[in-house]
């Protein structure tokens, strides 16, 4: 493909690392931009109402 990479091959724990840290990182972005619209329930109070 002309210089440019089309895979790469890693170990099974080591891509699944990465797809964690991936999904950690949008996880992050999803709640930064709920707190800026302020759209989002504190954890706290979701376990006070669910009897937690």
């Amino acid at each position: 493909m002309r210089g440019r990479r089309i895979a790469v091959i890693a170990g099974a724990d080591d891509f699944d690392r990465l797809v964690d840290s991936a999904n950690d990182v949008e996880d992050r972005r999803e709640l930064d931009a709920a707190r800026a619209d302020d759209d989002y329930v504190p954890w706290d109070e979701v376990k006070a109402a669910l009897g937690s």
